[in-house]
Protein backbone atom coordinates (compact mmCIF):
# COMPACT_ATOMS: atom_id res chain seq x y z
CA UNK A 1 0.00 0.00 0.00
CA UNK A 2 1.35 3.40 -0.97
CA UNK A 3 1.63 6.14 1.62
CA UNK A 4 -0.68 8.95 0.50
CA UNK A 5 -0.48 10.89 3.81
CA UNK A 6 1.30 14.23 3.51
CA UNK A 7 1.33 17.56 1.73
CA UNK A 8 0.78 17.60 -2.02
CA UNK A 9 0.48 20.10 -4.85
CA UNK A 10 -2.49 19.02 -6.95
CA UNK A 11 -2.87 20.20 -10.54
CA UNK A 12 -6.53 20.21 -11.60
CA UNK A 13 -7.53 20.37 -15.26
CA UNK A 14 -9.78 23.40 -15.83
CA UNK A 15 -9.88 23.11 -19.61
CA UNK A 16 -8.04 20.86 -22.06
CA UNK A 17 -4.35 20.93 -21.16
CA UNK A 18 -4.77 23.86 -18.71
CA UNK A 19 -4.13 22.92 -15.09
CA UNK A 20 -4.47 25.02 -11.91
CA UNK A 21 -2.28 24.18 -8.90
CA UNK A 22 -3.77 23.76 -5.42
CA UNK A 23 -2.24 22.72 -2.10
CA UNK A 24 -3.69 19.48 -0.74
CA UNK A 25 -3.18 18.10 2.76
CA UNK A 26 -3.94 14.43 3.32
CA UNK A 27 -4.05 13.37 6.98
CA UNK A 28 -3.62 9.96 8.59
CA UNK A 29 -7.09 10.21 10.19
CA UNK A 30 -8.74 9.90 6.76
CA UNK A 31 -9.40 13.60 6.23
CA UNK A 32 -8.25 15.87 3.43
CA UNK A 33 -8.20 19.67 3.04
CA UNK A 34 -7.32 21.93 0.12
CA UNK A 35 -5.89 25.45 0.21
CA UNK A 36 -9.41 26.97 0.15
CA UNK A 37 -10.25 25.07 3.38
CA UNK A 38 -12.58 22.67 1.56
CA UNK A 39 -12.63 19.39 3.47
CA UNK A 40 -13.38 15.77 2.75
CA UNK A 41 -12.36 12.18 3.26
CA UNK A 42 -9.92 9.87 1.54
CA UNK A 43 -9.31 6.16 1.38
CA UNK A 44 -6.85 3.94 -0.46
CA UNK A 45 -6.48 0.32 -1.43
CA UNK A 46 -3.14 -0.74 -2.81
CA UNK A 47 -2.04 1.96 -5.24
CA UNK A 48 -5.60 3.32 -5.74
CA UNK A 49 -6.69 6.54 -3.99
CA UNK A 50 -10.22 7.95 -3.63
CA UNK A 51 -10.80 11.50 -2.36
CA UNK A 52 -14.26 13.00 -1.82
CA UNK A 53 -14.82 16.64 -0.97
CA UNK A 54 -17.96 17.51 0.98
CA UNK A 55 -18.64 21.09 -0.13
CA UNK A 56 -18.75 20.44 -3.88
CA UNK A 57 -19.63 16.75 -4.02
CA UNK A 58 -16.59 16.09 -6.18
CA UNK A 59 -14.71 12.79 -6.27
CA UNK A 60 -11.07 12.38 -7.26
CA UNK A 61 -9.62 8.98 -8.08
CA UNK A 62 -5.97 8.30 -8.78
CA UNK A 63 -3.17 5.82 -8.94
CA UNK A 64 -0.26 6.67 -6.65
CA UNK A 65 3.29 5.77 -7.57
CA UNK A 66 5.86 7.00 -5.06
CA UNK A 67 5.49 10.77 -4.85
CA UNK A 68 3.05 11.18 -7.76
CA UNK A 69 -0.72 10.67 -8.11
CA UNK A 70 -2.42 10.65 -11.53
CA UNK A 71 -6.16 10.38 -12.06
CA UNK A 72 -9.54 11.80 -12.96
CA UNK A 73 -12.25 13.76 -11.13
CA UNK A 74 -15.97 14.32 -11.49
CA UNK A 75 -18.79 16.24 -9.84
CA UNK A 76 -21.84 14.32 -8.60
CA UNK A 77 -24.47 16.79 -9.86
CA UNK A 78 -22.74 18.05 -13.00
CA UNK A 79 -21.36 16.61 -16.18
CA UNK A 80 -18.08 18.35 -15.35
CA UNK A 81 -15.10 16.04 -15.16
CA UNK A 82 -11.43 16.11 -15.96
CA UNK A 83 -7.93 14.94 -15.26
CA UNK A 84 -5.67 15.77 -12.36
CA UNK A 85 -2.31 14.90 -10.93
CA UNK A 86 -0.45 15.67 -7.71
CA UNK A 87 3.17 15.77 -6.68
CA UNK A 88 4.21 15.39 -3.06
CA UNK A 89 5.44 18.74 -1.70
CA UNK A 90 9.22 18.85 -1.69
CA UNK A 91 9.64 16.37 -4.54
CA UNK A 92 12.20 17.47 -7.10
CA UNK A 93 11.00 17.07 -10.68
CA UNK A 94 13.01 17.40 -13.88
Amino acid sequence: MSNVVGDWIAHIELSPDHYAPSALGIESDGTVQDEMADTGKWTSVGDQVLIRFDQFEVTYTAVITGDVMIGVYGFAEEARKGRWYAIRRGTVTT
